[in-house]
């Protein structure tokens, strides 16, 4: 007989844990330009998981957190909804977009240079993320690279879904 857990066993607390830790029925809080939130948290940078370059492919990894599928759906909306809102984020730090339900949406700057992108052009990179690395139907987080054209210049981020608060 083997002593100690093993990852699946793991795996199962984490989410027995998360589901008695269920959302409740907050509202969508923003840190988009036009509907600023409370001070629109930032935060510091993130290690990227196994040195991610940038891509357009996400990266499932729960470092940062687990969101709920709902609570994202809902996120995304949001950004939807200010789509030609200025999502920005100054470089060398990540900025909240979006969190509902202890659930957020965080642009990513990694560049040594401010980043300005239409909250818009971020929802098909959130919707992949969301798609992509579920659980259940019920839980979501991962990380996908993307860029913004400043200028001339094309700047790359990240895009984050993962718990609301990655402080």
């Amino acid at each position: 007989m083997r002593a100690g857990i093993d990852s699946a066993s793991i795996l199962l607390l984490l989410l027995a844990v998360l589901v008695v830790a269920r959302p409740h029925d907050d509202p969508i809080h923003t840190a988009t330009s036009t509907h600023p939130y409370h001070s629109s948290p930032t935060f510091p940078l993130p290690k990227l998981p196994y040195e991610m370059i940038i891509e357009q492919t996400p990266a499932c990894v729960y470092s940062h957190g687990i969101a709920y599928m709902d609570a994202t759906t809902e996120n995304i909306d949001h950004l939807s909804k200010v789509s030609e809102t200025s999502c920005n984020v100054d470089a060398g730090n990540c900025h909240r977009l979006s969190y509902a339900n202890l659930s957020g949406i965080f642009l990513c700057n990694y560049s040594h240079e401010r980043i300005s992108t239409n909250c818009g052009s971020l929802v098909p990179l959130a919707t992949k993320v969301q798609e992509t690395c579920q659980v259940d139907n019920f839980y979501t987080f991962g990380i996908i690279g993307g860029s913004s054209q400043n200028a001339s210049d094309s700047i790359d981020f990240h895009l984050v879904v993962a718990v609301e608060s990655m402080g």
